[in-house]
């Protein structure tokens, strides 16, 4: 609400930059406070999800909105890509699938600098419901064997609380999240789980 009556007021050149700023850390501290009730829930087996139809096309051109800015200020550019249907809609519960494809972004912000952003998201229907099939790839110099290793697994594993949240909710859903080194240059960040079809 602050940041909003901020953008009424007469600006300088350089109040948007801190309007955004105060806006993106806002949206970050609710989020990770939310991944930390998720977490919790998830330890006492009283998680639930929202499930909603959701256009997967929108879903994805949301993500490219939002996270375009915040990628431009450290030099790197967001390409995404979406391989499906255009009208197809999936029961997802958009602010965790959200979240997760956040964390997948976020690990490869880390090591991207002054580079590229591969963001795609694959639908493929099935007899049983859509296949989802999610990459975040960078062109960084790649992780070690620990730093893989520690990308995404529980709590104590990753010290991570987004993302100790994201392989829980993965794995919940019966699919997997991974990070692995592509061939060259760079990472892979990404998760395949199986929902029904809306």
């Amino acid at each position: 609400a602050f940041a909003e009556l901020i953008k009424r007021q007469p600006q300088s050149r350089q109040i948007p930059e801190y309007v955004a700023a105060i806006h993106n850390s806002a949206a970050e501290g609710t989020s990770l406070l939310q991944q930390a009730r998720d977490l919790a829930a998830i330890g006492t087996g009283n998680f639930t999800l929202n499930l909603q139809p959701t256009p997967l096309r929108e879903f994805m051109d949301s993500i490219t909105s939002d996270w375009n800015t915040r990628a431009e200020s450290a030099g790197v550019t967001i390409m995404a890509s979406y391989e499906g249907d255009t009208d197809l809609l999936a029961l997802i519960d958009p602010p965790r699938f959200r979240a997760t494809y956040d964390t997948l972004i976020e690990s490869a912000l880390r090591w991207s600098r002054n580079g590229v952003i591969e963001v795609g998201l694959k639908a493929e229907p099935t007899a049983a419901g859509i296949q989802l099939q999610a990459r975040v790839r960078d062109d960084g110099p790649g992780l070690d064997v620990e730093q893989l290793a520690t990308c995404f697994g529980d709590l104590s594993t990753t010290g991570n609380i987004a993302s100790a949240t994201a392989w829980h909710l993965l794995n919940a859903l019966g699919g997997r999240i991974f990070a692995e080194n592509n061939n060259g240059c760079g990472t892979t960040y990404g998760f395949d789980v199986s929902v029904e079809r809306a």
